[in-house]
């Protein structure tokens, strides 16, 4: 071999792990903006969200307190608001992890980190399982729920030929069995 074709074959070389190296870099540039996008519309669908709630909440509130203001004193009537939202106040401060940071750190986690093959599928095989054993059980209500009490409602055929012989019965479903 001599040493001008090592030379082509390392430039080659060279050039294809250039491009490689791009394509990765292309490819992690198309990730971080569509995992940005993703975040950024949803603290922005949140924002909106939150500004309208909060508009309706003010009027909300008025409302409660006129309402209230022609049982009791008007004062007291916004004063009784405003313990009410001091309460919430306090609850939501209390349980701040379980409504803010833990739903947000796994919404995060979520966009950002990807589930390993194995543990998707995993967790796709255990969920198909629990959907399997829910289906079986409304069939199973739904079952004992249309067991008729007449027997003329089955219908049956099959074949008699010795020890071979099979038997299939049939519900008759198009009938209308409820009895008031």
């Amino acid at each position: 071999m001599s040493q001008s074709s090592s030379a082509t074959i390392l430039l080659s070389m060279f050039g294809r792990v250039k491009k490689l190296g791009n394509l990765y870099i292309e490819s992690l540039r198309l990730k971080s903006t569509e995992k940005i996008t993703i975040i950024l519309a949803a603290v922005a669908f949140y924002a909106v969200a939150m500004a309208l709630g909060l508009v309706c909440l003010v009027f909300i509130s008025i409302g409660i307190g006129n309402l209230l203001a022609t049982t009791v004193a008007p004062h007291l009537a916004y004063l009784i608001i405003a313990v009410f939202y001091l309460i919430l106040l306090i609850l939501t401060i209390v349980w701040r992890r379980q409504i803010f940071i833990d739903p947000i750190a796994r919404f995060i986690s979520r966009v950002l980190v990807e589930m390993p093959e194995e543990e998707r599928a995993k967790e796709t095989a255990r969920c198909n399982a629990m959907l399997a054993d829910i289906v079986a059980r409304a069939e199973k209500e739904q079952n004992a729920d249309n067991n008729p009490e007449n027997p003329d409602d089955f219908s049956a055929s099959g074949t008699g030929a010795g020890d071979n012989s099979s038997v299939t019965l049939e519900y008759k479903e198009d009938q209308d069995y409820e009895k008031q």
